[in-house]
């Protein structure tokens, strides 16, 4: 897997609802030409301790302007930063993954390994360690992946074998806690927005 030399520093902020869960990022254009990279293209965010995949997507319009890296809450956990924090980005070339194998967060759900392929995993980025999560009627699901063939980080692609680990991995094992201060606050603010409505 290799990278090429540019490399770019981007305040993190929070993910439009419309983006929440997908596995992308958004970046204003200007950057993704300095990183060389077209819509859709993989990025590695480095954050304090570790590193983060991503499809990249162009800034909203009104973001154009700002130095903004938006994305959501998974991915934040995965990048072990929080909103207001400057991550290093750059480029990622990554492979199709021969082998990925999925561990449920908390307790074991039977799910179908293709469905969550075809559904949800085709075209994302994964790496060991990472959390997902696939919705889930009204919520979602919380799966880590535990291992990918080959490593450290590849996309699910069409030949790709998705496998799903019976044993589930205990919300303690996680590398940050699933619900970050940050959730907490968006929460208050708008709590707060709804109240002052008329």
């Amino acid at each position: 897997m290799g990278s090429n030399s540019s490399e770019v520093s981007l305040r993190v902020a929070e993910a439009r609802t419309r983006d929440v869960g997908r596995l992308i990022v958004r970046i204003p254009q200007r950057y993704m030409r300095v990183l060389g990279i077209e819509p859709g293209e993989y990025v590695e965010i480095i954050g304090n301790k570790r590193s983060a995949y991503a499809q990249a997507w162009p800034a909203y319009t009104d973001d154009e302007d700002k130095d903004y890296i938006r994305m959501d809450g998974v991915l934040r956990q995965n990048a072990g930063v929080s909103i207001g924090d400057v991550v290093k980005v750059r480029r990622a070339s990554l492979r199709s993954a021969q082998r990925v194998t999925i561990a449920p967060v908390g307790e074991y759900i039977r799910v179908d390994p293709d469905y969550l392929k075809r559904a949800y995993l085709h075209g994302k980025p994964v790496w060991k360690g990472s959390i997902i999560e696939i919705p889930y009627y009204t919520g979602s699901i919380r799966f880590m992946v535990t291992s990918v063939t080959p490593g450290p980080a590849a996309y699910v692609g069409i030949d790709t074998e998705v496998q799903v680990r019976e044993e589930p991995v205990r919300e303690t094992e996680l590398a940050m806690p699933r619900v970050t201060w940050e959730d907490i606050g968006d929460l208050e603010e708008a709590k707060r927005k709804i109240s002052q409505k008329p």
